[in-house]
């Protein structure tokens, strides 16, 4: 058979399509990583080794907020918070409260203070709203500054939108 000028057997034809789609698919996996690394951007902050938070900002206004380092493509089924990208939240660590993140909301810059919190209480951490209840287990007695925390508690006080998070010393983690 003649094809283009020149003589093409079945078999030099099958693997020339071989070729073609290996190409092609080698192409398709190189664009989807492009893809998905334009729609991301993660941070790790960490108080200590198993004190970590992932801070996953994403295209549309979104962030995933999930305990420990999330590595993986696809957003997390459970046990997360999704909230904005200019979203000012802290989230408090407690001896007392073991593997328990308290989310407190610090608002944002236009007003609206949106975030869900998707818990798994079955997941290695739970992520649970900052209440009065809590206050007196993270806070001391007749606590008149945000950094008045007992001994027992850190914190991570997280801007997302400026990509930083201070401790409860003051100190910018990166």
């Amino acid at each position: 058979m003649r094809l283009f000028g020149s003589l093409v057997t079945c078999d030099s034809l099958e693997v020339l399509i071989t070729r073609f789609m290996s190409k092609t698919l080698v192409g398709l996996i190189l664009l989807l990583f492009v893809l998905i690394g334009l729609d991301q951007s993660r941070t790790f902050y960490c108080l200590s080794e198993n004190q970590c938070i992932t801070v996953w900002k994403r295209l549309g206004n979104k962030c995933y907020i999930v305990p420990g380092k999330y590595y993986w493509i696809l957003r997390p089924s459970d046990n997360y918070l999704e909230t904005s990208n200019t979203q000012y939240l802290t989230l408090y660590y407690s001896e007392k409260l073991p593997k328990k993140i308290i989310v407190r909301n610090q608002g944002i810059p236009n007003g609206k203070d949106e975030y869900k919190i998707r818990s798994n209480p079955k997941e290695d951490w739970e992520l649970l709203e900052y209440s009065e209840r809590y206050k007196l287990i993270l806070y001391q007695t007749q606590a008149h500054k945000f950094k008045d925390v007992k001994a027992t508690t850190n914190y991570l006080d997280l801007d997302i939108e400026e990509n930083y998070a201070k401790d409860k010393t003051g100190r910018k983690l990166k």
